[in-house]
């Protein structure tokens, strides 16, 4: 019995770490690809207001740049990231340009090291916050030089798996 049970318990210890491994990896492949799809529909606003100002010949008209950048601002706001997510845009210099909180818009997030992750990777996956407590996937939209992130906290993507963990132990 002695040289039986320690053998089991490493095997249930290594089952229980294994099936929570892959519990958390499923759930971030899911959350990226959630986050992606969100992200890609903030991309496609952003590009109909373009294309609608080539159309009608405004797109050197400042006024009517402004104008379609706070259109696309209201149609991305519409956009659901879950209960606490959100997508907002950060300009390739820093500038917040774009953010649910007003109060966050035109706040330079230049010197952030999240920052300087999403301007370096293009359409890259990044961690932000205090402890990095959010994923953001961000996308690149050149015409008006922003960086567009839709963001969701770990705790609404991990937030079953992290109240299952200590049970799987018991």
């Amino acid at each position: 019995m002695l040289t039986v049970l320690p053998l089991v318990l490493f095997l249930l210890f290594l089952s229980v770490g294994t099936t929570y491994y892959f519990s958390k990896k499923a759930l971030t492949d899911l959350a990226e690809t959630w986050l992606e799809t969100r992200l890609a529909e903030a991309l496609k606003i952003t590009e109909a207001q373009t294309q609608l100002l080539q159309r009608y010949d405004l797109d050197s008209v400042p006024a009517s740049i402004e104008m379609a950048k706070m259109d696309a601002g209201t149609a991305i706001a519409a956009i659901e990231v879950g209960e606490l997510g959100f997508i907002f845009a950060v300009s390739t210099k820093g500038v917040v340009t774009l953010h649910p909180d007003e109060g966050m818009e035109g706040r330079d997030v230049s010197g952030e090291a999240w920052f300087k992750d999403v301007s370096q990777e293009e359409n890259g996956l990044v961690y932000w916050g205090p402890d990095n407590a959010n994923m953001a996937r961000a996308g690149l939209f050149e015409p008006w030089e922003w960086i567009v992130l839709a963001t969701i906290p770990k705790k609404e993507i991990y937030g079953v798996a992290d109240k299952m963990k200590p049970y799987i132990f018991y």
